[in-house]
């Protein structure tokens, strides 16, 4: 029920596919020495920019997406 206190009320719930997780998970950044945090930060933009969602609601999907990354 935890993640229920963080959605905003009246948002729309956007659905996020398993690919998507998928996606995230192929890609993590641990910040090891070779690691491009902003390379990561791109990549992560390009997945949760792939949903549809509009600008409201993109910081909504960043949280819960970026857990996941």
């Amino acid at each position: 029920m935890a993640h229920l206190a963080n959605l905003q009320r009246g948002a729309r719930q956007t659905e996020m596919k398993i690919g998507l997780l998928q996606l995230l998970y192929a890609n993590p950044f641990a910040g090891l020495q070779h690691e491009d945090p902003y390379n990561h930060l791109v990549k992560f933009y390009e997945i949760a920019g792939s949903l549809g969602t509009t600008l409201a609601e993109e910081e909504a999907v960043f949280k819960r997406m970026f857990p996941h990354s």
